[in-house]
């Protein structure tokens, strides 16, 4: 049988993949604060025993020597479990021009690091979750509200899509070495969005207010989508190799009436 690590399963994300894959009768096991440190070589090894494939995102930490351990650590164990496949999402699409933003950059090098790994690997670059709207107080029946301007198109993924995606990238033949980027059905600018959702308007969400929530490395990635050169970074087209249904918005909200 194949055994599948789900390693970030403490977030909605893994949780996703994770509940896909166990319905296609992989055996998952799950990876995150709860059940071991990634920053610990020997945790991580023992997380990858007799592991067939992984899903790998990592933690919402954007310091570089930090990162470059976990991702060091889960590369040093996948090549030691002889993984077949392994699928790091990235969390967020990359700009094709370095950035100074650690949230981008430290991504971008852990994608570089896991391609040359010797691990056959498929890196996924998805954009804003649909699943971000339910964020206390972004989402109510007379608006939504993000941290970004009106116009700035975005292409909102289900995170349903997401497990889809990661299914496939750990299962379909000739993907390995490839970085797929992932985005919904259509990149919709505020209003857009609000009329999909089914809501009055769309408002900008104040980006301090998003940055007491989130922090400053989180934040500054949305201060770079809203300039000229950020503007279509949220807004990428899934790679047609996946070969996925993707659910549009109103079927997204729809399921949460």
């Amino acid at each position: 049988m194949k055994s599948l690590l789900v390693l970030g399963a403490n977030g909605a994300q893994g949780g996703a993949v994770a509940r896909r894959l166990t319905a296609k009768g992989y055996q998952v096991r799950g990876f995150g604060r709860a059940t071991g440190d990634l920053g610990s070589a020997s945790d991580v090894r023992r997380a990858f025993d007799g592991v067939t494939h992984a899903s790998v995102v990592l933690p919402m930490v954007h310091e570089e020597k930090i990162v470059t351990g976990y991702v060091d650590n889960v590369i040093d164990a996948a090549r030691r479990a002889g993984v077949e496949r392994l699928v790091f999402n990235a969390n967020t699409t990359i700009p094709k021009e370095p950035t100074s933003l650690p949230a981008f950059e430290t991504r971008r090098a852990a994608q570089e690091a896991f391609l040359s790994s010797g691990v056959p690997t498929v890196v996924l670059r998805p954009p804003a979750y649909l699943e971000n709207l339910l964020m206390p107080g972004l989402l109510d029946g007379n608006a939504v509200s993000y941290p970004l301007p009106p116009d700035v198109p975005v292409s909102w993924l289900a995170q349903a899509d997401l497990a889809a995606a990661t299914e496939v990238a750990l299962t379909a033949p000739g993907l390995e070495g490839m970085a797929l980027d992932l985005g919904g059905p259509a990149a919709l600018t505020g209003p857009e969005l609000a009329a999909a959702l089914g809501v009055g308007s769309y408002r900008p969400l104040p980006l301090e207010v998003f940055e007491s929530a989130v922090g400053t490395a989180i934040a500054d990635i949305y201060r770079y989508l809203a300039t000229e050169e950020g503007r279509q970074v949220y807004a990428p087209v899934t790679h047609p190799v996946l070969g996925i249904n993707l659910t549009n918005v109103s079927e997204w909200m729809e399921t949460r009436r």
